[in-house]
Parts: C-alpha cells; structure tokens; sequence
C-alpha cells in the first residue's frame, strides 16, 4: 500500500462530555487525548500524512507537539462529522484514507497494518471493529422488543480505510444529507458498498462521556504497572 493519508476531525466540541473544552483536548496522563492518537499514526511508516480537522478560532491545537510536526497539516471542519471528513480529503489527495477518530487513544500500530492487509483485498476497503459479546436487545424506549442474534453485531470503531476515491465520490453523494452517516462506512453503504471488518483490540476505546476519561486513566495506568515504563 501506497500514497496512504490518515485524516482526523477533530472539530467537534464534546458537549456530552461537560468538561468545558473539547474531549479530544483533555488530558490523559498529561497529554492530551488527541496527540495520542496522532503519535501512533506517525509511527505506521506507510502513512505519508496526516490531516487534522479543526473547528473555526480553534485556541487548543497550536500547544500539541503535533502542531510543529512538518507530517500533519489542518484544515477547516465542519458542522458534523462527514462535513470535516470531506473537508480533509479535498484538502489532501491521496490513492488511499485512513479515518480515525480523535478520542480514541489507545490505537495500536499493529491494527493498523493489520487493517491496510484487509483493505488492499477489499473491493473498497474495511474497518477495525469489536464483536459483540452482550445479549443484545432490541427496544422500544424501556421496553425490550426482541432479541437480536449477537454473532451478527458489531461495534465499528476507527481507524476505517477505503479508497480515496470510492470514499469522497460516497461522500460528495451524500452532501448537505447526512442523516444516518455516523462513520465513513454508513457513507459507503449508502452506495452500495460492503466494506470488511478487521477485529481490532478491545481496548481502542472511543472517550465520548466523563467515566470514559476516568476508564482510559485506569487502563493507562495499569498498563504502565504491569510493563514497568
């Protein structure tokens, strides 16, 4: 695989974190979330770029380490998220893209080469997710309406590789409508593309609520404990 740019909106605000500033700049053992995700990128050699999607007057980004690194470069994002997605492809052409979310800090290097395998098979591309291991069931407010068979759930996760190409043409297709389009690969099923799963690690989790700050803490200290760094 060649020509690979890794794209990142990190435009959002993080309302339901109520933390005051965005959740992708919250420290995590000193470092903010985002710089973490940005550092594992950096270390997959076939990743040539990355491009960071940042909300208009953004005052955080220019105290990340990566603000100075010559291998990432911004742009403007949007009102959601397939909004500062676009925005980033058309700001960085490449032959392929790596999507990843900014509050996931616990990426591995090894799930990504192991999703960029996966990819170059695909007809358009694939994504790291988790299965499902709950009992899942399908309800109506409070009520539960049935059971869902679990071995046919996932949980997507990020980063998601396609085809530079397949994926902005899906998400040009979809512009100003992006109801339903909640990652990259909700884009590409909506033109009738099947992208593969790639399980990725269970702990490349997405920081979305306060407890989930206080979770990737424990992980990250415990981690720490056990190797001795």
């Amino acid at each position: 695989m060649h020509n690979c740019v890794a794209y990142i909106p990190a435009a959002g605000i993080g309302v339901r974190m109520q933390q005051g500033m965005p959740k992708q700049y919250l420290l995590l053992a000193g470092k903010p979330v985002l710089q973490y995700a940005i550092d594992t990128l950096l270390t997959v050699p076939l990743i040539e770029k990355i491009v960071v999607a940042l909300a208009v007057d953004d005052p955080y980004w220019q105290a990340l380490p990566a603000a100075s690194d010559s291998r990432v470069i911004t742009c403007r994002g949007g009102a959601c998220r397939a909004e500062s997605v676009l925005n980033a492809l058309q700001t960085e052409r490449a032959k392929w893209a790596l999507i990843h979310d900014a509050v996931r800090p616990f990426l591995l290097a090894a799930d990504v080469e192991q999703l960029m395998l996966a990819a170059k098979q695909s007809s358009c591309g694939a994504i790291l997710a988790q299965p499902v291991t709950d009992t899942v069931k399908l309800a109506q407010q409070t009520q539960i309406q049935q059971t869902i068979p679990r071995e046919q759930v996932f949980l997507a996760a990020t980063p998601q590789l396609f085809r530079y190409q397949l994926l902005l043409a899906a998400l040009l297709a979809c512009a100003g409508e992006y109801t339903g389009i909640t990652d990259e690969a909700s884009a590409l099923e909506q033109q009738a593309y099947q992208p593969d799963l790639v399980l990725g690690h269970r702990h490349n989790i997405k920081i979305t609520y306060p407890h989930d700050l206080s979770y990737a803490e424990w992980l990250l200290t415990g981690h720490q404990s056990k190797d001795g760094s």
